[in-house]
C-alpha cells in the first residue's frame, strides 16, 4: 500500500484580516445608505415638481377654454385650498401661521382633481412630510380665489413643499419658508 504524503495543514484567515472585511463591508454599506436616502428625497422633489408643473398647464388650457382660471366654490377652506392629488384623513397640508399666511389646511377636493385631470396627467405629488417650523407639510395644493374676489378668474397661486432641498424647482417660484428639512415654495399666477 503506497503511503500518503503528509498533508499540509490549510491556512485560515487572520482576525486581522477578518476585521478588515468587516470593516470595509460597513463602509460600503453607510455609502450606498446615504445615496439611496439621497435618490429618494430627489425622487420625490420630482413628483411633487412635475404634479405643479402639470397643474400650471391644466389652469391654463382651462383659462384658454372658458376664459378664466379656477374660482372656489365658496369662502370655505376646503373649497379654496385644494390638494393636488388624493390624501389620506381628506387633508394634504397642515400648515402653520408664517410659513403660509396662516393656512390653516389643504384639503382634497375631486371636483377640482377631476376637472384639472381631464386637461392634463396631473401625477401624485409626494406623500413624505416635510417638517417646518415643527409641523408636518405634504406634497402641494392650490389657493384659488373666492367668488367675491374682484380678481376672481384671473389668478391663483401654488404652494408646494420639497425635502433636503434649497431650490423649488421651478424658476418663478418664491421661497416662502425654508429650514434643514425642506424648502416651501409658492407661486403666484395672474393675468396681466
Amino acid at each position: 500500500m503506497a503511503k500518503q504524503p503528509d498533508e499540509v495543514p490549510g491556512r485560515g484567515f487572520t482576525i486581522v484580516e477578518l476585521l478588515i472585511v468587516i470593516v470595509v463591508i460597513a463602509v460600503l454599506a453607510s455609502i450606498s445608505f446615504i445615496s439611496y436616502g439621497s435618490f429618494k428625497a430627489k425622487a420625490e422633489n420630482t413628483k411633487t415638481i412635475a404634479a405643479v408643473s402639470q397643474a400650471r398647464i391644466a389652469m391654463e388650457l382651462l383659462r384658454t377654454e372658458t376664459g378664466s382660471y379656477l374660482v372656489a366654490a365658496s369662502s370655505s377652506t376646503a373649497d379654496r385650498f385644494p390638494c393636488l392629488g388624493e390624501y389620506v384623513n381628506d387633508t394634504c397640508a397642515s400648515i402653520t401661521g408664517t410659513i403660509a399666511g396662516g393656512v390653516g389646511a389643504a384639503y382634497v377636493s375631486n371636483s377640482v382633481n377631476t376637472q384639472l385631470r381631464s386637461l392634463a396627467t396631473i401625477p401624485q405629488p409626494s406623500t413624505n412630510a416635510v417638517y417646518l417650523e415643527g409641523s408636518p407639510v405634504v406634497g402641494a395644493f392650490l389657493v384659488l380665489p373666492t367668488p367675491d374676489d374682484p380678481n376672481a378668474g384671473n389668478t391663483y397661486s401654488i404652494g408646494w413643499v420639497l425635502q433636503d432641498t434649497a431650490s423649488c424647482g421651478i424658476n418663478d417660484a418664491e421661497v416662502s419658508y425654508q429650514d434643514t428639512s425642506g424648502i416651501f415654495c409658492y407661486l403666484n399666477i395672474a393675468v396681466s
